[in-house]
């Protein structure tokens, strides 16, 4: 219930980066996919971090692997951004 409070409170973009960080496995890649600055992506997921209260990436030398929040995260992300058709063909 908690998660999806607060999925209801972050805009689309932001839910779009995360996911397209955990795709692309770099910020920089993430951020030239979704057309944003990577500074303003880097601020983004920060503030994603603060708002959530859970690191949800680990940060390494070869780009970012998601932590157990983080996949908790993804998997309620996906829901919210895909379509509508395809969240009512799972039900």
């Amino acid at each position: 219930m908690v998660i999806k409070n607060l999925l209801r409170k972050l805009d689309l973009t932001t839910l779009q980066l995360f996911l397209a960080v955990f795709e692309e496995g770099t910020l920089t890649r993430a951020a030239e996919r979704e057309a944003i600055a990577v500074s303003a992506a880097s601020k983004r997921l920060v503030e994603l971090e603060q708002a959530v209260g859970a690191s949800l990436f680990q940060r390494n030398a070869r780009g970012m692997t998601l932590t157990p929040a983080g996949e908790t995260l993804s998997h309620h992300a996906r829901r919210r951004t895909e379509p509508r058709d395809v969240r009512e063909l799972d039900a």
